[in-house]
């Protein structure tokens, strides 16, 4: 499993969660890149919903979304599937709209 990455997203913007990385090996299965077991979304606002879109990018600037939905103030949203991928083609971003910010994230 990849290791746990946190943060927070304060502004309306793109954020990259896990960036593309090079395999040290010709499987980056065998290196755990990408496998991940939930992402946790958190709108800490105590009045206003956070809209919000989870996809992968690959180095074309393809997307491939996962999710996209508003998270009502105070609420967690939680993604348990779907997030095992190769890390060596793709990154993990979210983009944020709206005013419901700070959104808190934990990829795990």
């Amino acid at each position: 499993m990849g290791a746990t990455k946190r943060g927070v997203i304060t502004t309306n913007t793109t954020t990259t969660i896990k960036a593309i990385q090079a395999a040290p090996t010709s499987d980056a299965w065998e290196n755990d890149y990408g496998n991940h077991n939930c992402l946790v979304l958190t709108n800490t606002h105590t009045s206003t919903d956070v809209s919000v879109i989870v996809f992968f990018e690959d180095a074309g600037a393809n997307t491939y979304i996962i999710a996209k939905t508003s998270i009502p103030a105070t609420t967690t949203l939680i993604i348990e599937k779907g997030l095992d991928f190769d890390n060596s083609i793709y990154s993990l971003k979210i983009t944020t709209t709206g005013t419901g910010k700070p959104l808190h994230y934990t990829l795990e």
